[in-house]
């Protein structure tokens, strides 16, 4: 059952930092679009 608790707490985290991951790059596009918008 130990093994089973371990397994689950990596894969929680690894899906956190996937998560991460894409809201970073959304965030990213998201300033380039309001920039480009800003230009105009």
């Amino acid at each position: 059952m130990r093994r089973h608790k371990r397994r689950w707490k990596v894969e929680r985290f690894f899906a956190w930092l996937h998560f991460l991951r894409r809201v970073a790059r959304y965030a990213v596009k998201a300033e380039n679009f309001l920039g480009i918008l800003h230009l105009h």
